[in-house]
C-alpha cells in the first residue's frame, strides 16, 4: 500500500507545470506529471546506464515504488548537483516520504530543512499540513493546532488553503472532543459555494453525527456528500458506520403507540441542492409502486431537496421495504417519521 501511495503522490501532488524542454530529462519528467508512467519508464531504461546525473536520479526517485529506495536515490539526486528546477521538489518529496513512512520526528526534521531553503516555496503548505500530521500521529494535539493557527495566519489569504487549515483544526477539535467547536467551522465550510474543504467537512459531520449515534443526521449530511461529491474517498466507509446505527426491529409496544398517535414512516432516500437531481431520482423510483414524494428542507438558510418513498403506519414495515430497495439499488437510505 505504500508504494503505490508514493507513486499516486507522485503523479497527483507533483503536477505543478513543467517546462517544456527537449532535454530527455525533462521529457521523462513531464511524462511523469502527466501520468504516463509506463513511457517514462521506457524512456529511462533507454538512457545509457553510465548517465547518472541529478535528474536523472531524480526521475528514477519518483518511478520507483519502494519508499525506501526512493529515499536513496533522492538523496543521490541532491548530492549530484540536482538544478534548482527540480531541487525544491525533491526536498518536499523527502518531507513525504517520511511521512508515509510513519517517522514523525523523520517529518518535521525533513520539513525544518525544506523550510529553511525555501521559506516562501511552493510546497510549503503541504509541508506545513504534514507537520501537523505528524504531531497529531504522536498524540502532541496542543502542538497540532499550534502548528494549524501558525498555518492559517500564513496561508489564510488563500481560501483553498485556508479550507484545508479549517478542516485540520475541526478534525483535531473533534479528536480532543471539542465537537462543538468543531461542528461549527465544518458546518460553515459545507455550506460555502466551492471549495476543496466542502467534502471532507460533510466527511467528518457524517462521521460526528455516526459517533453520536444521530442517523438522520448522519444520512443527510451522507446524502449531500455522495450527490456533490459522488467519487469522494471514504463513501463506503460512511456506509458502514451508519447502516450498524439502525435497529429495523421494535417491540410490541411501539407498534401500538404508533397506532395511537397516528405516526407514519417514510424512506429518505436522497438530499439534493440540486431540484432537477431530486426531480430525476424521483422519477427513477416510482418503478418501486410506492408514493415517492419531493420536500423541502431548509438548515442554515440553504434549501434542499429531500427524496422520499412510501407511506407505512409501522417503523417495521418501513424498515423492510428499505431493506428491499437497498438490495436492488445498492444504495443506503434511512427511515424517518412524519
Amino acid at each position: 500500500m505504500l508504494m503505490r501511495t508514493w507513486i499516486w503522490l507522485v503523479v497527483v501532488i507533483g503536477a505543478v507545470g513543467a517546462a517544456r524542454s527537449t532535454d530527455a530529462s525533462d521529457r521523462i519528467y513531464n511524462l511523469i506529471q502527466a501520468g504516463d508512467l509506463t513511457t517514462a519508464r521506457e524512456l529511462l531504461s533507454d538512457a545509457a546506464s553510465t548517465d547518472r546525473d541529478g535528474a536523472r536520479l531524480f526521475a528514477t526517485a519518483l518511478l520507483e515504488p519502494d519508499a525506501a529506495t526512493a529515499e536513496r536515490l533522492l538523496r543521490a539526486a541532491l548530492d549530484a548537483g540536482l538544478s534548482e528546477r527540480y531541487r525544491q521538489e525533491a526536498q518536499f518529496r523527502l518531507v513525504q516520504l517520511a511521512h508515509w513512512s510513519g517517522h514523525s520526528a523523520d517529518v518535521r526534521r525533513e520539513a525544518a530543512a525544506y523550510t529553511d531553503a525555501y521559506p516562501q516555496g511552493r510546497y510549503r503548505p503541504a509541508v506545513d499540513r504534514l507537520v501537523v500530521a505528524a504531531y497529531e500521529r504522536d498524540g502532541d494535539y496542543d502542538r497540532a493546532v499550534q502548528t494549524v493557527d501558525r498555518y492559517l495566519a500564513r496561508h489564510g489569504r488563500d481560501t483553498q488553503l485556508e479550507q484545508w487549515g479549517t478542516v485540520d483544526k475541526a478534525r483535531l477539535f473533534q479528536s480532543r472532543g471539542k465537537s462543538i467547536g468543531a461542528l461549527r467551522q465544518l458546518r460553515k465550510l459545507a455550506e460555502s459555494t466551492s471549495g476543496v474543504g466542502i467534502a471532507p467537512a460533510l466527511y467528518l459531520l457524517t462521521t460526528d453525527a455516526a459517533v453520536s449515534g444521530n442517523t438522520d443526521r448522519a444520512v443527510f449530511y451522507y446524502n449531500l456528500l455522495r450527490e456533490e461529491h459522488p467519487n469522494a474517498i471514504g463513501l463506503d466507509r460512511l456506509i458502514d458506520r451508519i447502516a450498524g446505527l439502525a435497529d429495523p426491529t421494535e417491540s410490541e409496544d411501539a407498534r401500538r403507540a404508533e397506532e395511537l398517535t397516528g405516526t407514519w414512516y417514510t424512506i429518505q432516500v436522497g438530499v439534493f441542492s440540486n431540484p432537477d437531481n431530486a426531480q430525476r431520482l424521483a422519477d427513477d423510483l416510482k418503478r418501486f409502486d410506492q408514493q415517492v414524494s419531493v420536500g423541502r428542507k431548509t438548515i442554515s438558510g440553504k434549501t434542499y431537496r429531500v427524496v422520499t418513498v412510501g407511506r407505512f403506519t409501522s417503523y417495521l414495515a418501513a424498515a423492510q421495504f428499505k431493506e428491499t430497495m437497498e438490495r436492488q439499488t445498492g444504495e443506503l437510505y434511512q427511515v424517518v417519521t412524519k
